[in-house]
């Protein structure tokens, strides 16, 4: 279920927050307002659990290569960004497990400050789906190789009234296809297409609170029926209120609430009605030190052909801390709900994570950023469904060089 961004999202705060050393200009300045951004990223990994198996599970070992490159048009008021992302990884369990996967990203920023502003966002990704993930969750031993996919998506929005004016109105659409490129016989049932309209109103009330308000419709398709099941297509519509507020120049709320529904195509699946809801409080008392708590409702496309669709719930927090010019943590954890609707599976899935970055600028030749990581990933998964539960261990030091 796609959202307007509405701005000041936690995760995205998150990741974006400046150690010393990121705030240095990067890229290679080609004029004209072009700058060129490479990066590289290389990192060695221990899975405890790698097939996510509830009993006998199987440890391995991985190198992961992340090739990136980016290049962004820059004018008075306009921005334009190209991005390739890659990813190899390799593993000495077995060469079934290696995968390659790319991407392809384009964002168009037109009149970023004005009273008219539009934003497209396109792409495609070859990604894949991991064996003891989705179709494979139980049993990888059903295939050699494993299931390879195409996404592709756009979405389109206009904004009227600028950043800082009284009203802002946000109009848009999307579309997403997603389609399997292997294992037809055993994937086609996966394909899915979803086309959208959304809508979203702030108005500024004072100069620390807004009211807020979004609409959408979702049209989901399933071209590729299977024998013996019914047709999983729908309908989503989503409508929520809520507010804004800023009380402090360091603390920022929202929190939005409302009506969602799901109407399937098939008399013998059932509609869903519930809430849908979203809320994020950010805390940064420094440049250098930012707190997130959130939590939100939203759905996935189900991958067993009983389960109409998945509705996920989800609630946590982040810190992240830089301690000096060149270390930086972060620390996370989550819980997410996932019940699998018209088939009588709920999963609650719990996440942690520790990142523990240092800045080697500096300390190898001219590259202007080099960061190393050592990383430590728990999840635990309970399901009341028998088979279902494990836990899973992941350990993992990254270099990131970028030019």
């Amino acid at each position: 279920m796609n959202r307007l961004n509405w701005g000041l999202l936690g995760l995205s705060l998150l990741t974006s927050l400046p150690a010393a050393a990121e705030q240095r200009d990067l890229g290679i300045q080609l004029g004209s307002g072009w700058t060129l951004m490479p990066e590289f990223d290389a990192q060695y990994l221990h899975d405890s659990n790698i097939y996510r198996q509830d009993q006998n599970s199987t440890s391995a070992n991985a190198t992961i290569l992340k090739p990136q490159l980016s290049a962004q048009l820059l004018s008075a008021n306009d921005r334009y960004t190209f991005k390739y992302d890659g990813e190899f990884g390799f593993y000495d369990s077995t060469s079934h497990d290696n995968y390659t996967d790319n991407s392809i990203a384009f964002k168009g920023e037109v009149n970023q400050t004005g009273k008219n502003r539009l934003e497209l966002n396109a792409g495609r990704r070859e990604g894949h789906d991991p064996f003891g993930t989705e179709r494979t969750e139980l049993d990888r031993t059903t295939q050699l190789d494993v299931d390879e996919y195409a996404l592709s998506s756009v979405d389109l929005t206009y904004t009227y009234g600028a950043p800082s004016a009284t009203l802002n109105l946000s109009l848009g659409g999307d579309y997403t296809d997603k389609h399997y490129t292997n294992n037809k016989t055993l994937t086609s049932y996966l394909d899915f297409n979803r086309a959208g309209v959304m809508g979203a109103l702030r108005f500024r009330l004072s100069n620390i609170t807004s009211a807020l308000a979004d609409v959408q419709y979702h049209k989901i398709s399933f071209p590729n029926d299977v024998n013996g099941f019914s047709n999983r297509d729908g309908d989503e519509i989503s409508t929520r209120v809520g507010a804004q507020w800023q009380p402090l120049a360091t603390l920022t709320m929202r929190g939005l609430v409302g009506y969602f529904s799901r109407a399937s195509d098939a008399s013998d699946r059932s509609d869903h009605n519930s809430l849908d809801w979203e809320g994020v409080l950010n805390y940064q008392p420094a440049s250098y030190s930012l707190f997130v708590v959130e939590g939100s409702h939203s759905t996935e496309e189900s991958y067993l052909l009983l389960s109409t669709f998945i509705d996920r719930q989800r609630v946590g927090g982040s810190w992240k801390q830089g301690w000096t010019d060149r270390l930086t943590t972060s620390v996370a954890g989550y819980y997410n709900r996932y019940r699998f609707e018209g088939y009588q599976r709920s999963d609650n899935v719990y996440t942690g994570s520790l990142y523990v970055d240092y800045d080697l600028s500096g300390y190898i030749g001219a590259l202007r950023l080099v960061t190393a990581r050592l990383s430590f990933d728990i999840a635990k998964r309970d399901s009341d469904v028998d088979g279902f539960d494990f836990d899973r261990n992941v350990t993992a030091l990254r270099i990131n060089i970028a030019l």
